[in-house]
């Protein structure tokens, strides 16, 4: 039949009752195409001992033995090329946990805001590096670092608004690129956005980049400022210490978080509704207070 694409009505006839049963109606009206579209598809895959056909409800062979490697090829593939904000977020931060440099400290990756609402049309990607503060001194839009009263006061605007906080393409050359020479993270450090970030030299990072410029439409690090938002915070903020001089230390620096903002409940609003990523899931799934107990609550005004 021309114009038809079967592999590609097949992977999604796969995928579609990977999620359970369908009659064939339901199964054209979800790939939007004729029912006589199907016949050919639906049979190559039955042939082929992938699906079966009772009463008129298609399913998932359950004792075929070859289904499984055909799914586990299948959804890797397609979540490699997945343009939603959501996916790039999660590429994103596995990038960011395995390709900076070890002695920059990063800790978690959380995702919060629009994307990880699943908003239908998220605003934007944020993301919160958190880390060893003292190895990452340099992020100073820090809400804990005092590099300019400008930067301390204005944690919660965007880039580009007076704020003096960093583009996304500076906070990743910061971050380095791991395997580096230490000529180059030198020079990378001490010039700091003097360099395109090395972090393009890596196949992984270069997919989310496609992917971010066939979204944002723009090419290089103009891609990547207009999609992501990333900030950083000292992992010790989430942490009660029981030292108590440690303890007043890092709960003024709490204050001075939540008073740095326009909006005093910004950063609880980020952890209470941000996730952790967990490198080993690939997802976004932990919350705060699982990783961090007591972290949101401390970061609640009085």
């Amino acid at each position: 039949m021309p114009g038809v694409n079967y592999l590609d009505n097949n992977i999604k006839i796969l995928l579609r009752l990977n999620n359970g049963n369908v009659t064939l109606d339901e199964l054209a009206e979800h790939l939007k195409l004729p029912s006589g579209f199907l016949s050919i598809p639906l049979g190559i895959l039955q042939k082929q001992g992938l699906i079966e056909n009772h009463n008129g409800s298609y399913s998932l062979n359950s004792k075929s033995d070859e289904l499984g490697n055909v799914l586990n090829l299948i959804i890797p593939w397609l979540d490699y090329q997945d343009n939603t904000y959501y996916e790039i977020a999660k590429d994103i931060a596995r990038v960011i946990h395995t390709k900076s440099w070890d002695e920059v400290g990063v800790k978690d990756v959380l995702l919060f805001g629009s994307t990880v609402r699943k908003k239908e049309v998220p605003n934007d990607i944020d993301l919160l590096i958190l880390h060893d503060g003292y190895k990452l001194e340099e992020f100073y839009d820090d809400a804990y670092e005092e590099h300019s009263p400008k930067a301390v006061c204005l944690s919660d605007h965007r880039v580009g608004d007076n704020s003096r906080r960093i583009w996304a393409t500076g906070m990743l050359n910061l971050l380095g690129y791991k395997g580096n020479d230490a000529l180059l993270r030198d020079k990378l450090y001490h010039e700091r956005f003097g360099l395109e970030s090395q972090f393009r030299e890596d196949s992984a990072y270069n997919n989310v980049m496609n992917r971010v410029k066939h979204i944002t439409g723009e090419d290089d690090s103009a891609a990547l400022d207009k999609l992501l938002d990333i900030h950083a915070m000292s992992v010790n903020l989430l942490i009660r210490d029981e030292d108590e001089g440690r303890f007043r230390y890092y709960s003024d620096k709490r204050t001075q978080a939540i008073n740095c903002c326009r909006d005093p409940t910004f950063w609880y609003t980020v952890l209470s509704e941000g996730r952790i990523y967990d490198l080993d899931k690939h997802d976004f799934t932990i919350k705060v207070n699982d990783k961090y107990p007591d972290a949101i609550r401390m970061f609640q005004r009085n």
